[in-house]
């Protein structure tokens, strides 16, 4: 089923020669995720008050770049699961810009919960597992 946003790239997203600068799709990657889990009806904070973890942390992050996307594109950004462990959940990103392929980018993020002071991974709750399945 997977899940969609859109984003519209600006001046200040490109380099000197009206390419997104990379970077970009990072954060677009990192904001995107964030919208995805507040549809599934949970965010950072909710992860805290109701079920005591501190966060999601990046274990890994990738991005192939297929083709350029420049000023005042609309990239549509899909994301879907690829891997969801006990503690860990990965998910994949595919940019486009109507019908071109433009990037594809892997996030894997650790559940984590603070532990005498220290971040320690943490399972993730059924309830927020089952959301995750549903995309």
């Amino acid at each position: 089923m997977g899940f969609s946003t859109n984003y519209t790239v600006s001046w200040g997203d490109c380099d000197a020669l009206g390419i997104v600068f990379y970077p970009n799709y990072f954060a677009w990657m990192d904001r995107a995720f964030h919208q995805l889990t507040r549809q599934l009806g949970f965010d950072q904070d909710t992860l805290k008050s109701d079920y005591q973890i501190s966060g999601t942390p990046l274990s890994h992050v990738d991005c192939k770049f297929v083709s350029p996307a420049h000023y005042y594109e609309t990239l549509a950004i899909g994301i879907e699961t690829s891997d969801l462990s006990r503690t860990s959940w990965q998910l994949e990103y595919r940019f486009h810009c109507e019908e071109r392929q433009i990037a594809i980018g892997t996030e894997r993020r650790v559940f984590v919960s603070h532990t005498n002071g220290r971040l320690q991974k943490t399972d993730i709750p059924d309830d927020l597992r089952s959301k995750i399945l549903e995309i």
